[in-house]
């Protein structure tokens, strides 16, 4: 009778053994289902690989950094997904990417006295839209009646007779156009403040990663001189935003501005607690953060602090309440 002996594999093989491993491998994820077919030398067929990764270049160089894993690692996932065949780009692809994304002059910024500021705000902003109009992730936004109904059709469009400039941030509820807010946010540290623009026609805007860090300024105190010099930077990109609108794949959107943020006036002048508040951005339902407490409210509305509510807009109601 014979008994089978495991014995050890060779550390150093030929080329052609290597190829021949792979291909069992791949056979045998065949018989497990794995894979519906296999070729003559026994590779996996193109039809039949692992599903695609549909990501741009960009998105993956997005997810590299935020991750923090380094080029080798990713590298290594992707041969761990086939390679190729899993819809990355090589780690040389997009080193090449990362640069092309850095010379951008969306990403070009300035240090002055008052701190670190995007060099151009509405250049920083129509990009931003642009790459959400190609990867399909730019949504309509509404303007909505005191019944609850927008007050434009789905199919409206910008009339050609209109001038942009004249609506100040405030466009016709009846034409599409693009919701913008501008917030200031210490996010705990006392000692600096950072100026964020968020673009609302998105899924998750309250996203970290989906606003734009427009400044980053030393500032202890919300005192009018410091903060009137912070945004006195951005004062004519957000000019700009409002006199000429956004031209996107040909198409003019106007753009609605909405202050954010938990500043002091703001604040006083609609009876809201500011920073202190379980809804502390004014013109959203999300929570400050996930507690006991208010878990119905963050089931519902989700939370600022992790960006996994939608973006609803408050009712008059809710200031009166």
């Amino acid at each position: 009778m014979y008994v089978r002996q495991v014995s050890p594999r060779k550390e150093a093989i030929k080329k052609s053994q290597i190829h021949m491993r792979r291909a069992a491998v791949r056979r045998q994820l065949m018989v497990a289902g794995v894979v519906s077919c296999v070729d003559s030398e026994g590779s996996v067929c193109a039809s039949s690989g692992p599903p695609g990764v549909n990501l741009y270049n960009r998105q993956q160089v997005e997810i590299v950094f935020e991750l923090s894993i380094s080029w080798s690692a990713f590298n290594k996932l992707r041969r761990a997904m086939a390679g190729s065949e899993s819809g990355l780009a090589s780690r040389h692809v997009l080193r090449a990417a990362k640069k092309e994304l850095a010379d951008l002059p969306a990403k070009k910024g300035v240090v002055t006295t008052t701190g670190a500021h995007l060099a151009n705000l509405a250049v920083a902003v129509h990009e931003r839209v642009t790459a959400l109009y190609d990867a399909s992730r730019f949504f309509k936004m509404f303007v909505y009646g005191a019944d609850g109904k927008p007050l434009r059709a789905e199919d409206a469009v910008v009339p050609g007779y209109f001038e942009i400039g004249s609506w100040g941030g405030r466009p016709p509820p009846t034409v599409p156009d693009v919701h913008i807010t501008v917030g200031l946010d210490k996010r705990g540290e006392l000692a600096s403040e950072r100026t964020v623009l968020l673009i609302v026609n998105q899924d998750l805007p309250n996203n970290p990663r989906n606003t734009i860090l427009a400044a980053v300024s030393p500032c202890t105190e919300d005192k009018f001189p410091a903060v009137s010099d912070v945004t006195a930077s951005h004062t004519a990109g957000v000019e700009e935003l409002l006199q000429r609108g956004l031209d996107v794949r040909g198409k003019r959107r106007p753009v609605r501005l909405l202050l954010s943020g938990d500043q002091e006036p703001q604040c006083t002048v609609v009876g809201h607690k500011g920073p202190s508040a379980t809804m502390p951005c004014i013109p959203c339902k999300s929570t400050k953060a996930l507690t006991v407490t208010h878990s119905k409210l963050a089931a519902k509305y989700g939370t600022l602090q992790d960006g996994s509510g939608p973006w609803r807009l408050r009712e008059a109601g809710q200031y009166v309440n």
